[in-house]
């Protein structure tokens, strides 16, 4: 699969450790992270910045040692889609 942010090579994890209106990914280049089924479709509509803006406030928002999980909080309105 690729990953949702930087498009490169990823691995599904959530069999591991998704939940039911969630995914988790694991990106050599992102590293680990959840994103909701929600954010999913609001981050196709994100260029390159903007997707990874998005997991940087994922990652600030997370606790110490708990997986950021992007969120439509995660996601700013009208900044970094691609028109």
């Amino acid at each position: 699969m690729r990953c949702l942010i930087c498009h490169g090579e990823a691995t599904h994890i959530t069999p591991e450790r998704g939940g039911p209106d969630w995914v988790s990914i694991r990106c050599g280049a992102c590293e680990d992270y959840d994103v909701t089924e929600t954010a999913i479709r609001r981050l196709k509509a994100l260029d390159l910045d903007g997707r990874r803006d998005a997991l940087q406030k994922a990652k600030g928002f997370a606790r110490p040692g708990v997986q950021p999980m992007i969120t439509s909080a995660c996601l700013v309105t009208g900044e970094g889609t691609s028109e």
